[in-house]
């Protein structure tokens, strides 16, 4: 239930401010269409973390690889694509992401799932 809350808190975001960030969003398994990247499987998310209260953008990374309270970063929007295996299946999941200035979101992710392979960038619809 934790990582299904973490992963909607962290994929999930759609604002209505024209100057944000804009992802690819879509999930499916390994042999959908959002896998091989079909624009027509993907809607457009627009991404805003500064209007956004996720509480999951909070929590960063230390040196040792655990979870800490970092109020005194920036939260940064990126646009994320990662493939996970959970519950005995392998699926893809598209989206914008939110984390601390200076964090890799796929490190970050890769606390909650075990990711087979993790992409992000900083410019619009690159997932």
């Amino acid at each position: 239930m934790r990582k299904l809350f973490v992963l909607i808190a962290v994929i999930v975001a759609i604002s209505n401010e024209a100057t944000s960030l804009k992802c690819y969003y879509c999930a499916g398994s390994v042999t959908s269409d959002c896998y091989e990247g079909i624009k027509s499987a993907m809607i457009i998310q627009d991404c805003n973390a500064g209007e956004r209260n996720i509480s999951t953008a909070k929590l960063s990374i230390s040196d040792h690889g655990t979870l800490e309270d970092r109020e005194d970063n920036e939260v940064v929007t990126t646009c994320v694509s990662f493939i996970a295996y959970t519950y005995g299946m392998t699926y893809i999941e598209r989206g914008c992401g939110f984390v601390h200035e200076g964090i890799d979101i796929c490190d970050y992710l890769d606390i909650f799932f075990e990711l087979v392979d993790c992409l992000h960038c900083e410019f619009d619809m690159c997932n």
